[in-house]
């Protein structure tokens, strides 16, 4: 029968074995870091721009706050595709000089690029990460660093929600054909060393990339 002291040391060991595969397993992909994407709160307008003139809320924008963004772009614009870029302040001041100072250049990148990522993260449910992790990393670094364009200013307008806060909010358009130029170059410059049975998984994916984008 084992000492009290060797049943100790074996457990002990076992733990730190058990551990050290936790930590193995939830290792991160080497890869770039890239920002987490933000939830979105449910926002319900008690005030607007232009209610007082008795001009309704724009379509666009109640499509969106009803979180309806499918529709957005198929309804309403459906040969491009639809960005909202967001801020929010106490201060309507503050918000207006948002909404004039806004520069598309850099902001549409950025929505490009989280929605690029939001496409991947769709993938993730059914493919683990490690089955195309290094590509994907790779695709999303690739995407916060370019400068897309083809973009367009559509429209713009602020709301005052129930807590007091204001809102603005900035409709981008991009025509789809540009968009996915540009998305499909940038797809087929990403080289890695993750071994063959990733790169046919991450070539599955990019094929039916814009599905769902």
């Amino acid at each position: 029968m084992c000492s009290p002291k060797f049943q100790a040391l074996v457990l002990a060991a076992l733990v730190f074995g058990c551990a050290h595969e936790k930590e193995a397993a939830m290792a991160v992909v080497e890869g770039p870091v890239v920002p987490p994407l933000p939830e979105r709160p449910l926002v319900r307008p008690v005030d607007y721009r232009g209610r007082e003139a008795g001009l309704s809320l724009p379509a666009w924008l109640r499509t969106y706050l009803n979180g309806e963004r499918t529709a957005l772009e198929a309804e309403i614009y459906a040969l491009s595709y639809a960005f909202i870029s967001e801020n929010r302040n106490t201060r309507l001041p503050v918000i207006n000089q948002w909404l004039r100072n806004f520069r598309i250049d850099y902001d549409v990148s950025r929505l490009i690029a989280a929605r690029i990522r939001s496409r991947f993260d769709q993938n993730l449910q059914v493919l683990p990460d490690e089955v195309y992790g290094r590509n994907y990393q790779a695709a999303v670094k690739a995407a916060y660093a370019t400068v897309f364009w083809g973009a367009r200013r559509e429209d713009d307008c602020w709301i005052l929600d129930s807590d007091g806060v204001y809102h603005g909010y900035i409709l981008i358009l991009v025509p789809r054909d540009t968009l996915e130029i540009q998305i499909k170059a940038l797809m087929s410059s990403i080289k890695t060393d993750s071994g063959r049975d990733q790169d046919q998984a991450f070539k599955g994916v990019v094929e039916h990339f814009f599905e769902n984008f």
